[in-house]
This record gives structure tokens, C-alpha cells and sequence, in this order.
């Protein structure tokens, strides 16, 4: 009995973790986005605030996707005569996401957490993206994390964290070009 209740907790283990790749790849299909799991890394459940996950020897990916079709509709809205809502440009916002998500990853403010844009020319050939930028945050657990950004003009921010033990770690999973651009826009 005990080894059939195992297997039924292995199975549905694996069923979820596949749901969650076939959840993420419907949510980033739509948004131009593109996806390949890179070798030796494997799905693990993601955190809160993050859409998918792997962990592989060298340190653990994640994802978190956030679609501006509705942000860009209600901010054309609001900058029609007789409008009072007063909102910002959700192009503009993704610099101030990428700092209040390391600052909360670091336990600090955001004006303390250092960044760094990407070159325009740099981030649409690597990533097809219309802009981004990156910063280097320690974690509370002693790890490492680089969080990227990658922004599409009015289709989405795509976050990505590459998170390791120590700086050797960390710059082999930048380092390859299969994990450093699993995910990138069309």
C-alpha cells in the first residue's frame, strides 16, 4: 500500500510540474516569447510571484511574466481628453519592478539596489527586446541572484533569475548561451 501511495505522489508530482510547463508556455505564446529548457535543468515548483522554475548542478532559473495588454489599454484610456485617471506609461515601469523586486529578494530599499540598463542594440539581438536591464542581489540564504528584465513594448516584462551559490556559479549560468537565453521574445 505504502509503495502505491508513493508512486501516486511521484505521478502527481510530475503531472503538476508538466501543468506548470504547459501553463507557462500558454502564458508566454501570446507574447511573442520563446522558450527551450536548457540541459541538466529540471522544473521544480515556483515560488510566489514566479510563473515557472528549474534547478539544475549549476543553480535554479526563474520566471516571472508579466503581460502589459491590459495596462497599455487602460493607459491609452486614460490619456483621452476628459480623463481623470492619471497613470504611467506601463513601458516606462519596468526598471522600478526589476528594483522592488531585488530589493525584496536582498531585504533592503530600492535605492540600494545596484542596476545596470542594456544597451538597446545589445538586448533586441540577444532577446529581442525592446529594452532591459540587470542587477546583482545577495539573497537572504547566502546565495547569489542576477535578475534580469526584458521589456516588449506593449506586449510584456519578462524577469528572469539566475540564482547560485557563489559569483564561479553564477557566471557559468551567464555564461551559457542555452541557460542565459532559454527565454527571449521573437
Amino acid at each position: 500500500m505504502r509503495r502505491v501511495l508513493l508512486a501516486w505522489i511521484c505521478l502527481a508530482t510530475g503531472l503538476a510540474l508538466a501543468s506548470d510547463e504547459a501553463s507557462f508556455r500558454k502564458l508566454i505564446e501570446p507574447l511573442s516569447l520563446t522558450f527551450t529548457i536548457p540541459t541538466g535543468f529540471e522544473p521544480v515548483t515556483p515560488p510566489e510571484g514566479c510563473d515557472y522554475a528549474l534547478k539544475g548542478a549549476s543553480g535554479e532559473l526563474r520566471y516571472a511574466i508579466r503581460p502589459l495588454a491590459a495596462q497599455v489599454e487602460a493607459y491609452k484610456q486614460s490619456q483621452e481628453p476628459g480623463s481623470q485617471t492619471v497613470l504611467t506609461d506601463p513601458n516606462k515601469l519596468y526598471s522600478a519592478m526589476l528594483l522592488a523586486m531585488g530589493a525584496n529578494l536582498a531585504g533592503v530599499s530600492p535605492d540600494r539596489i545596484p542596476n545596470q540598463a542594456f544597451s538597446p542594440p545589445n538586448v533586441k539581438a540577444e532577446f529581442g527586446a525592446d529594452a532591459g536591464m540587470t542587477s546583482a542581489v545577495p539573497l537572504s540564504d547566502g546565495r547569489l541572484c542576477l535578475l534580469n528584465v526584458y521589456h516588449k513594448d506593449n506586449v510584456a516584462d519578462a524577469f528572469v533569475y539566475y540564482i547560485a551559490t557563489d559569483m564561479e556559479a553564477l557566471k557559468s549560468l551567464i555564461n551559457t548561451p542555452a541557460v542565459f537565453q532559454a527565454l527571449r521574445f521573437k
